[in-house]
């Protein structure tokens, strides 16, 4: 069961992209589908967030939150989404925190080489209040 620091780490991301996806002309389609399982190759998966067109089998985006988990965990786990979906999911955030900041990677599949690559690899986001406990955490990407 995901910790306080989890879920509210993960809550103020989500809100970050949401915000900045509403804006945005033509994603009048996209959803937060939240944690919603997701099938792969016959397995669920529960990512810790994700995105995507409302009528869509997979999501566009994927995010997943560590903090316990190596940043080698979250790569396997950002390849398997993109794999075993085969390319429909188009992006991964993994996100590594630790008490006030946190770094993020993100994944993309490779059309050419049906590979996960890694296009974004530990940038640090901070939280602007002074601890990621705080009911107010508010993030800078």
């Amino acid at each position: 069961m995901p910790g306080v620091l989890h879920e509210r780490f993960g809550r103020a991301v989500e809100k970050a992209i949401w915000n900045a996806l509403v804006i945005l002309p033509g994603t009048d389609s996209i959803v937060d589908n939240g944690s919603t399982n997701v099938l792969l190759k016959g397995a669920e998966a529960s990512p810790d967030g994700s995105f995507g067109e409302e009528t869509a089998k997979f999501p566009a985006v994927v995010l997943e939150y560590g903090r316990t988990q190596t940043a080698k965990d979250l790569k396997k786990k950002a390849d398997r989404y993109i794999t075993e979906s085969e390319g429909n999911v188009r992006v991964v955030v993994c996100f590594k925190f630790e008490q006030n900041t946190a770094s993020f990677s993100v994944y993309e599949p490779n059309d050419n080489t049906r590979r996960t690559e890694c296009t974004v690899e530990n940038q640090v986001c901070l939280c602007l209040s002074t601890d990621l406990y705080s009911a107010d955490c508010r993030l800078e990407i």
